[in-house]
């Protein structure tokens, strides 16, 4: 049971009070250019045809609809409130502004009940940080997962565990995943009622939210939020997608890229996910700390396979594995490496030594979503334009003057760096899963929880 003390009630209060005071001085300066650039025509359409035509107007929104709620209600916002001249900083900083929220949220959850140490394991990964500056959703589907299991399992609530769960599913729709392991939660409790008060709940919130969109655009809708993602090639840190940039980057052959690399992934996915959920659900025992340690295994399993691996889907599971680090991760040295480098690797070596690479020798960037190069210096000074301050250019152009000669290496071997920053964070990922599935075994199955010290 978790002792909240003056002492640790401090530390919370003075570190969350100096983390969301420095978020909030960061947030006018950058952004990601790329995504954002297609966040902003979400409110043009809102101004000219009405939010509900986003997905029949807009190039991409790959997004459920809570998303482009969140962004254009905040960025109308920020328009009420600035000047032309304050304009782009006052758009970051209110379109942020819920990213925070979560953040202050998520920890506030976790202090009041797993205590002081889950909350210090969250904020010292660098994954929340970095999800703001760059600005993804991600923060919003994490603090519905989290909201959702304390409903299920604190307050015996599942009608409102459904509303919260969808804020995950109308931000990231791949959180669907976890329904199975929810279902068996709350069926083990509450049986079938229990499963239909959760499914109103998800109705509460999914209905108004979604049907708007299917009535006025259903034929876009379910091509660009689900058929976008099926017919788009593997990205970023997945192993799918270390071949489509060795077409793009060595051969130079983009026309040519395996149109099997498109769902090669499906059958190998669904076949890990299947047996994982299976097996860790066979005879487990139903308690709060090892549904945490389930989920937190389905959501690193859905990240190790997936075609896209997008950095701030590491996100999702990062509560969990903070209260699980506060448990089992104070002697765990590797644990505590694995998690404390492996959103550094993801969030921030990936992209300094690929887009900022990139843009040092001002050469082109390949962006697989539109499968084109785009110049890197382009996206990003984009990201940065409008800042109170210089220092990310000045600084690219102090690397350009004096470290050319290692970028351009950097550069010419971007494949090569792909494909090692790629199997050295899925290797990560691969221990995290392996350790926390050896931990399951041994603390929350019927036949041997009670031996839980000898494995672990």
């Amino acid at each position: 049971m978790k002792i909240i003390t003056d002492k640790s009630r401090a530390k919370f209060i003075i570190t969350t009070s100096v983390i969301a005071l420095i978020l909030l001085l960061e947030s006018p300066l950058s952004w990601n250019y790329y995504d954002v650039n297609y966040f902003v025509t979400w409110d043009y359409i809102l101004k000219n045809y009405g939010i509900f035509h986003v997905y029949k107007y807009s190039t991409k929104v790959a997004y459920p609809p809570l998303s482009i709620f969140i962004f254009v209600s905040m960025y109308e916002l920020a328009l009420s409130f600035s000047t032309v001249s304050t304009a782009l900083p006052m758009i970051r900083l209110f379109v942020k502004i819920p990213l925070i929220a979560s953040i202050v949220a998520i920890a506030y959850i976790l202090y009041r009940y797993y205590g002081w140490k889950s909350t210090k394991w969250l904020y010292l990964s660098y994954g929340l940080y970095s999800t703001v500056f760059g600005y993804q959703f991600d923060l919003i589907t994490a603090l519905g997962i989290v909201l959702t299991l304390i409903f299920i399992y604190r307050k015996k609530n599942y009608l409102l565990a459904g509303m919260s769960f969808s804020l995950s599913l109308l931000t990231k729709h791949l959180t669907i995943i976890l329904i199975p392991l929810i279902f068996y939660d709350i069926y083990s409790n509450r049986k079938l009622r229990g499963i239909l008060e959760f499914l109103m709940g998800l109705l509460i919130i999914g209905v108004p939210t979604t049907v708007p969109f299917l009535i006025y655009s259903f034929k876009e809708f379910i091509e660009k939020v689900l058929l976008f993602h099926s017919n788009r090639y593997p990205q970023d840190l997945s192993i799918y997608a270390i071949p489509v940039y060795y077409y793009a980057y060595v051969l130079h052959r983009i026309n040519d890229i395996p149109s099997y690399l498109k769902w090669i992934w499906i059958p190998i996915f669904i076949a890990a996910y299947t047996i994982t959920v299976t097996c860790i659900l066979k005879k487990a025992r139903i308690s709060e700390e090892c549904g945490y340690i389930r989920y937190a295994i389905i959501l690193l399993l859905s990240i190790l396979l997936n075609k896209i691996g997008n950095n701030p889907y590491y996100v999702w599971p990062l509560p969990l594995l903070a209260i699980i680090m506060a448990k089992y991760g104070e002697k765990k040295k590797l644990l505590k490496t694995a998690y404390i480098i492996t959103p550094i690797i993801s969030m921030f070596v990936y992209p300094f030594l690929t887009l900022f690479s990139a843009a040092v020798v001002n050469s082109g960037y390949f962006i697989v979503e539109d499968l084109k190069f785009y110049n890197a210096y382009m996206l990003y000074a984009l990201s940065f334009v409008g800042s109170p301050n210089t220092f990310a250019i000045k600084f690219l152009e102090l690397n350009r003057e004096y470290l050319f000669s290692i970028y351009k290496l950097l550069y010419d071997n971007i494949w090569l760096v792909i494909a090692i920053l790629t199997a050295l964070y899925l290797s990560l990922l691969a221990y995290m899963i392996r350790y926390l599935t050896t931990l399951h075994k041994s603390t929350c199955t019927e036949c041997c929880y009670i031996h839980k010290k000898a494995r672990v």
